[in-house]
């Protein structure tokens, strides 16, 4: 692996042993969206589903939604998430673009984690959650925001 997709990996395994440590149950049975089917998505995706988690991906184009249902994980439009986040355990951003505002953080169930793993800006207005949010670096370079919905 060379450049960026190299970086995907640690990235992802950062994220699942934040995930681990950070959430009060087994990523086994927990309900994970991950936001984006680019090189980090695409990485962080079977790992999860091979930790047992039930993944959904979402993304924009028509193209990558299929390739997500044809891997097997539930799909989402990134653009239509709004009133469907109250159902998952974990919410794992790779989008560099505003994708969880203020308004999408607030459907998110208590006991959700948030971890965004896009570069600046950003995807999650972590920063304005209901819980204390909080913030760590993630493997790979990659910053990572936490935001635990209480």
């Amino acid at each position: 692996m060379r450049g960026h997709t190299a970086d995907a990996v640690p990235t992802a395994e950062g994220a699942i042993q934040i995930a681990l440590e950070e959430l009060p149950i087994t990523l086994q049975g927990a309900r994970v969206l991950v936001i984006g089917y680019g090189r980090l998505g695409r990485t962080l995706a079977p790992r999860l589903a091979g930790m047992g988690a039930r993944v959904s991906v979402s993304a924009r184009r028509w193209a990558d939604l299929a390739w997500i249902e044809a891997e097997g994980y539930g799909v989402e439009h990134t653009e239509q998430l709004k009133g469907w986040l109250c159902g998952y355990d974990l919410v794992v951003n790779t989008v560099p673009a505003r994708v969880l505002d203020e308004e999408a953080l607030r459907d998110l169930k208590p006991g959700c984690l948030v971890i965004d793993l896009a570069s600046k800006p950003g995807g999650a207005d972590v920063g304005i959650g209901k819980g204390r949010p909080r913030a760590r670096p993630a493997m790979g370079g990659a910053p990572a925001g936490l935001c635990d919905i209480k």
